[in-house]
């Protein structure tokens, strides 16, 4: 363009069209389309960015961070902020976690076509379906190793959980269930000396759950149990402590 005497103005005209533009920039087309585009410079920063994250978690920048894969970030406007917290979630929480990874990729199967890495970084999905996606894993996870059978708690009803764990860690969560564990093998004992049901999922809500009623009726069973063996139609001292947490 220089040696066919273009002006400054036409050089930055022209150039954005060209093969080679293209390539060093594939995403800034769908901004400019989109009426969002942004400087050279910034493309760059942000890409850098990327970079920077990707190292900084030891992951592969051949394939994650490759030209094109970044472009799919910038066009997506993905800030190197959120894209840290991506990073941040898929290799922290997720892929180093094998229960995480294994619950992962039985509740959402379309992650091993580009691994849980590659999806969990995938713009087109929203940051709260991400989040929401990996919670559910979590708690899915902290169900199996807190010994509930791993059709139990599916990825639907670990959805339900998520308000009630709040910001748990995953350990905690797993001590839950294991209180959960415990207490449903306790009630459905008691359950059925008064010839009744108790299923997982009852302890579940009222330990993990935390729902209350569950927890009552829970806490009444086993104060019922306790009157029996004292010989007495009330509750005693010793049976309310036992009624407490349910065995």
């Amino acid at each position: 363009m220089i040696t066919k005497d273009y002006t400054v103005a036409k050089i930055k005209l022209e150039l954005p069209g060209t093969e080679a533009y293209k390539l060093r920039f594939p995403g800034m087309a769908a901004l400019k389309a989109a009426g969002r585009a942004i400087s050279e410079a910034t493309y760059i920063s942000n890409e850098r960015g990327y970079l920077q994250t990707l190292r900084a978690y030891g992951l592969d920048t051949a394939v994650l961070g490759s030209r094109s894969r970044l472009g799919t970030y910038i066009e997506n406007e993905v800030s190197p902020r959120e894209f840290e917290e991506r990073v941040n979630l898929a290799a922290t929480r997720v892929d180093e976690n094998p229960d995480v990874l294994a619950a992962f990729k039985t509740f959402y199967p379309e992650t091993d076509k580009g691994g849980v890495v590659a999806y969990l970084l995938d713009p087109k999905a929203g940051m709260d379906i991400i989040k929401k996606q990996v919670r559910t894993s979590e708690i899915g996870a902290a169900a199996i190793r807190g010994g509930f059978a791993q059709q139990i708690v599916g990825a639907e009803y670990a959805g339900t959980l998520i308000g009630a764990v709040g910001e748990t860690g995953y350990a905690q969560i797993v001590n839950e269930f294991q209180r959960a564990k415990q207490l449903a093998d306790t009630q459905r004992r008691l359950a059925q000396i008064e010839q009744k049901s108790y299923s997982d999922l009852e302890a579940i809500g009222a330990v993990v759950g935390d729902d209350v009623t569950k927890l009552l009726a829970s806490q009444q069973r086993a104060s019922r149990e306790a009157a029996r063996f004292s010989g007495a139609g009330g509750l005693t001292a010793g049976s309310l402590r036992t009624a407490e947490i349910g065995i």
